[in-house]
């Protein structure tokens, strides 16, 4: 009994320390931030989920600390142009901001730590009554944990998503990619791809990296316009499609997918199966019924056996 009660104790404890919205006008996602192996000269991202659990608009200030306080730059999640320290939150809100942080060049190897954190300003209501304005302020902090050396990671993934699988004859061919980057290098890779019917290649080319866009930066996800490929002249049928996503000539990571022209299924075009379905609707249909009269027949006709049995058996 007396266990059970310290364990009570001790989540009601935890519970409070891990919930800091329900005491606190704002919140924050509280979960340290832990990288190893930065590299000097490179940038990642991570993301601030911030809560305002009031009923009315909050002045939010957001700002780094520590070791760190210098290489962070907070942006809106749909505005990379303007970095930010203050946001204005509605009533209820719940915002992402994105943290970037950029390792100096000149920065010796070691453990750095820091925080990024928000002060919920105080009303300026409450600052003409003559409030304190110290017991208005509210502040939460999330830890942060860098470790810089020379350690050069390469870890990449990626998503591979074609707009369609059934295409119309002379309908092109798009592919969405989604990269993601999961070393410490940032990485601008080229895209090779190969489409082949029945063993014979109809398309090997390499795409270069766009660009006008930025290289894929350590630990983010970014999604590069996506390829288009002309399928004119493809004869209809079924094609093999096979990607390799290169960085300095060496895979990174492969995919391959099946697709068709002439919008085939197993080989047979949907306007054909159409053609047939139309053509044999009513013999289907005409068969089926006959069949459905035989069975009864069949099951009358032994009806009338079993009872004619019964009859001769009674006498």
């Amino acid at each position: 009994m007396e266990k059970i009660k310290i364990f009570i104790i001790s989540f009601c404890f935890i519970s409070i320390l891990a919930t800091p919205s329900a005491i606190f006008a704002i919140g924050q996602v509280t979960a340290p931030i832990i990288v190893n192996d930065a590299l000097r000269g490179e940038s990642f991202q991570k993301t601030m989920t911030i809560v305002n659990t009031e009923q009315k608009e909050i002045d939010v200030d957001i700002f780094a600390e520590g070791d760190i306080k210098e290489w962070v730059k907070f942006y809106k999640k749909d505005d990379f142009e303007n970095d930010i320290d203050n946001i204005k939150m509605s009533d209820m809100e719940r915002l992402k901001i994105i943290a970037e942080f950029s390792i100096p060049t000149d920065i010796a190897n070691g453990e750095y730590a820091g925080s990024l954190s928000i002060i919920r300003k105080p009303d300026e209501s409450s600052v003409e009554e003559g409030e304190s304005s110290a017991s208005i302020l509210q502040k939460l902090s999330r830890k942060v944990a860098i470790t810089v050396s020379d350690n050069e990671i390469i870890k990449f993934t990626a998503s591979v998503i074609p707009s369609k699988y059934n295409l119309k004859k002379d309908e092109p061919l798009s592919i969405r990619f989604i990269y993601d980057n999961q070393g410490n290098i940032s990485l601008s890779p080229q895209i090779h791809l190969r489409i082949t019917q029945n063993g014979k290649a109809v398309h090997n080319a390499i795409y270069p990296y766009p660009e006008d866009e930025s290289p894929v930066t350590p630990l983010s996800l970014q999604e590069i316009p996506k390829l288009t490929i002309q399928t004119i002249g493809y004869e209809k049928g079924s094609y093999n499609a096979e990607i390799k996503i290169l960085n300095n000539n060496e895979t990174l990571f492969k995919k391959s997918f099946h697709f068709s022209v002439g919008s085939t299924v197993k080989g047979v075009s949907v306007a054909s199966f159409s053609n047939i379905t139309k053509n044999n609707l009513d013999k289907i249909f005409g068969t089926m019924a006959m069949v459905a009269v035989l069975i009864i027949l069949i099951s009358v006709k032994r009806n009338l056996r079993v009872k004619a049995y019964k009859t001769v058996d009674k006498k």
